[in-house]
């Protein structure tokens, strides 16, 4: 259904950056949730050969059917959710991009499909999570590399795993591990700078004796892994968000030596006290970080390198 609420809103607005304002995401990230859903629905929905770009006849049809079908959506959720007025209709948490989209909206979908209350995710840039919570814009965020704030509380989730990653088919891909020194001949994709999993892969990559440049660095994920499958991309990604696609035999994880891991917190206002539902969600997220398969428990053996 968001998938389907951006589509409409690019459609009735006649602009993807408008809508990336409207849903506060960046342009290249709403482009990327664009083409995927095109993807998952095997149609081309926007003619992009033109500019401004037109609405397919798919396109055309989706965007008179479906607004219909947001509104009776909402109308739903409002009556089922009636019923349990305590609960609430809907939790907005606000997330940084590479914290997991698929994972994240997997454990909203059964969350929801349990309680009938819908987790709405924005995905942001780190300073725009903190000041969406700062402002009660959301019930709490998830960030990378929590900070001790004045005016912020702070969860920590857990310490993921970095990786090297590659599509199967690039020649890497017969690599199991990879020490990280060995990487100065191999063209990688990163974040930028200014984000801090930029900024510590920069440092990690400096510490080994990398130059710690990119062919290419971006400000999402999303835009990251399709550059890895349509461009033969290298990237570094934390392996929890790379699942999906290693289970169908898109992509291959290579594990890095040193070790390197980036820390996940949950942020939210001091003296606030969430909804029920919200801190329901709260809950499993952090239960979710404990008992996950996330391959992020260092080996013994391999000298550990600790993200700043």
């Amino acid at each position: 259904m968001q998938d389907l609420r951006l589509f409409c809103d690019i459609a009735q607005l006649g602009s993807i950056s408008k809508a990336a304002q409207k849903h506060r995401v960046t342009q290249s990230a709403v482009s990327q949730r664009i083409r995927h859903f095109e993807m998952r629905l095997g149609v081309q929905l926007l003619d992009r050969s033109v500019r401004p770009f037109q609405l397919t006849s798919a396109g055309d049809l989706l965007l008179k059917e479906g607004a219909g079908l947001i509104g009776q959506y909402s109308d739903l959720i409002d009556r089922v959710t009636a019923l349990e007025p305590d609960l609430g209709r809907e939790i907005r948490i606000d997330a940084i991009y590479s914290a997991g989209i698929g994972p994240l909206r997997s454990l909203a979908k059964a969350f929801q499909k349990r309680t009938g209350v819908e987790v709405i995710f924005e995905f942001k840039r780190p300073e725009e999570v903190a000041d969406s919570v700062r402002a009660h814009r959301c019930e709490f965020g998830i960030i990378s590399y929590p900070k001790r704030w004045r005016d912020l509380k702070s969860k920590a989730l857990r310490n993921e795993r970095m990786a090297l990653v590659c599509s199967i088919e690039h020649p890497l891909a017969r690599r199991r591990k990879i020490q990280a020194k060995q990487l100065n001949q191999v063209d990688l994709i990163g974040f930028e700078k200014d984000l801090p999993v930029g900024r510590s892969v920069r440092r990690y990559l400096r510490e080994q004796g990398h130059s710690g440049e990119f062919v290419s660095a971006v400000d999402n994920i999303d835009t990251i892994k399709s550059m890895i499958l349509e461009m033969a991309g290298v990237a570094i990604l934390p392996s929890p968000t790379v699942r999906r696609e290693v289970g169908a035999g898109l992509m291959k994880v290579i594990a890095l030596e040193p070790v390197f891991e980036r820390p996940m917190g949950i942020i939210v206002a001091p003296k606030t006290t969430l909804p029920s539902a919200a801190q329901e969600f709260f809950e499993i997220l952090v239960k979710e970080a404990q008992t996950g398969a996330d391959q992020s428990r260092p080996n013994p053996n391999v000298r550990r390198v600790r993200a700043r």
